[in-house]
């Protein structure tokens, strides 16, 4: 006598089951592409203020070794070439007793517009002013007068 086999339905998997899980797979490959997007754009950030308030701090020392804050940054015989992400980089000087004094308040974009001009209008981007951030530094030197 020939034994009768019976198909066993448990082996495999079901569509539902497939189904639920790539799209459980599709939610976590997701959030790291979104993740890794932002990490981008906050070092971009990061690495444009960094390039700014290092413009910042050389004013700053090019001012306590005697050159006027004129021939610093910002005119076409500056020492200092010209930073992209700096908007606006304006020296007040100040007498302080016998010391010599400037303050360098600096206006940063630390966004770049990644906005597109075509056929008349914006395909991307922000149109508003980009992100600004503001750093102040006073720098000192002595009176040799």
């Amino acid at each position: 006598m020939r034994p009768i086999y019976k198909r066993n339905r448990n082996c495999g998997y079901t569509l539902v089951e497939v189904l639920v899980s790539s799209a459980i797979l599709m939610i976590g490959i997701s959030a790291a592409s979104s993740l890794s997007l932002t990490m981008v754009t906050m070092e971009e950030i990061n690495h444009r203020v960094g390039r700014s308030l290092n413009v910042l701090e050389n004013c700053a020392r090019l001012y306590q070794l005697g050159i006027e804050p004129a021939g610093i940054y910002g005119t076409a015989t500056a020492l200092l070439p010209d930073e992209t992400a700096v908007n606006t980089l304006s020296p007040v000087e100040v007498v302080v007793g016998n010391l010599d004094s400037c303050v360098f308040t600096m206006t940063i974009d630390s966004v770049i517009d990644t906005g597109a001009w075509s056929d008349g209008r914006w395909t991307g981007g922000s149109k508003a002013s980009p992100d600004q951030r503001q750093a102040i530094l006073r720098a000192f030197r002595p009176s040799i007068r």
